[in-house]
């Protein structure tokens, strides 16, 4: 009976660890973005705001609705040609990996500006506000 015993103990032992392992593990999921098949636009109730993006020279214009992230004001120019793609990690937020084909390497990695000032925040947790002027800049890391 106590062999018995001790090997339900040590199953019990291993699936909990498990279920506990896996509850827990970090798993972040490659995100491809796709074409757009809506506008931004203005919905009943929702008021939205003029931002800008540049990316390497190129600049996009788009409405957004009031309060928007980063990361969505980019998915709703995915229509007028802008394509990134990147990591969503649970505690932390949207990691962007590659714009318009640049993709981050050894050096060279994509940093956010809001107004032209370096974010503080990632482009999945900043807010946009009305007249925001949002830059990605590829350059090198600290």
């Amino acid at each position: 009976m106590n062999t018995r015993y001790g090997v339900y103990l040590l199953l019990t032992a291993v699936v909990a660890t498990l279920a506990i392992a896996f509850a827990f593990r970090p798993t972040p999921s490659l995100l491809i973005t796709h074409v757009a098949t809506t506008t931004a636009s203005s919905t009943a109730g929702v008021s939205t705001i003029p931002v800008s993006l540049s990316v390497d020279g190129k600049r996009y214009t788009a409405s957004v609705p009031e309060g928007s992230t980063i990361i969505e004001l980019m998915r709703s120019l995915e229509s007028a040609g802008l394509e990134f793609t990147g990591r969503e990690y649970p505690s932390l937020g949207f990691f962007v990996e590659s714009i318009n084909g640049k993709k981050n390497q050894k050096s060279l990695f994509w940093f956010l500006y809001i107004n032209g000032v370096s974010s503080a925040t990632g482009a999945s947790q900043t807010r946009l506000n009305a007249g925001d002027s949002v830059q990605w800049r590829y350059k090198k890391g600290h």
